[in-house]
């Protein structure tokens, strides 16, 4: 009952209103069933104080470190490193030891997470699963290689049967492949840019049903996010013209004042000001 309702706590944030999937570590916590929660925790906290331990009891544990905690970042992932190396003991099968992964790359980092999925790769119950090559996708973002986490997060698309699994995982494919551009040093102009060429290209696939969802779906990616361009005084003209050869010096100076001389605005009694500029330093030579 405890593992039941902790997990069914969740269940309000674990998909957007057009059915797509939102991870533990992205889900709005607002959302959670805040009654059920401590209701759960104290269920858990009895069975394993009274009763002998099994693998319901564990996975109930884990689930309220889960739940207890008030941001992802919060979460406690050296007890659960700890629970789920229980749980392995306990009930040794291959999604404990997935589990196990990934709550020991996020404590050790992903190199140690990963090291984990290579002894499984050879087991027959879940080698050819979509689970085991996600999470490896997963780590491989984490561990920053993002050519081979798009590549992962594509396969586990093409192993998975459940349609949602299979957006969710091509979105994350996407998110790969805007990260892998910024990490190169591609600027976010560009890389916004980009991006709303694929999502453009996407929807049109979408139009002739080529695929069924857009998996361009961060918020923001499309915006571009330019620095504002500096102000240049009459000071850095001077400075620049005096830089030139004199004979081109009058069009940078036309360039830079020509628009300002003699000018107004009819109706809006604007008239461009009188006043002499300082002078430039090689005014005199």
């Amino acid at each position: 009952l405890a593992l039941m309702l902790l997990t069914d706590a969740r269940r309000p944030a674990r998909k957007t209103p057009d059915g797509s999937l939102v991870p533990l570590s992205e889900q709005d916590r607002m959302l959670w069933d805040a009654d059920a929660i401590p209701e759960g925790v104290g269920l858990v906290t009895s069975a394993l104080s009274t009763g002998p331990l099994g693998p319901y009891q564990l996975q109930a544990a884990i689930a309220a470190v889960h739940d207890e905690a008030p941001t992802a970042e919060a979460t406690d992932w050296a007890q659960i490193l700890a629970l789920y190396t229980l749980l392995e003991r306990v009930a040794p099968n291959p999604m404990a030891t997935l589990n196990r992964a990934v709550a020991l790359a996020m404590v050790q980092g992903p190199a140690a997470g990963l090291a984990v999925l290579d002894t499984l790769s050879t087991d027959e119950r879940i080698a050819a699963s979509h689970h085991l090559v996600s999470v490896r996708a997963h780590l491989l973002a984490m561990a920053g290689d993002r050519d081979a986490a798009r590549a992962s997060y594509r396969e586990a698309a093409r192993r998975t049967i459940s349609e949602p699994e299979r957006r969710h995982l091509l979105t994350r494919a996407v998110r790969s492949w805007r990260s892998g551009l910024l990490d190169a040093g591609v600027g976010q102009v560009t890389v916004a840019k980009t991006y709303r060429l694929l999502r453009a290209v996407m929807n049109t696939a979408v139009d002739d049903e080529l695929i069924r969802r857009n998996p361009c779906r961060i918020a923001g990616a499309g915006r571009e996010k330019s620095p504002e361009r500096t102000v240049v005084g009459i000071e850095d003209v001077y400075r620049l013209a005096g830089e030139i050869a004199p004979r081109w010096r009058a069009l940078v100076l036309l360039a830079a004042f020509g628009a300002a001389v003699g000018v107004s605005l009819p109706g809006f009694g604007v008239t461009a000001s009188t006043s002499t500029p300082p002078t430039p330093p090689w005014a005199a030579c």
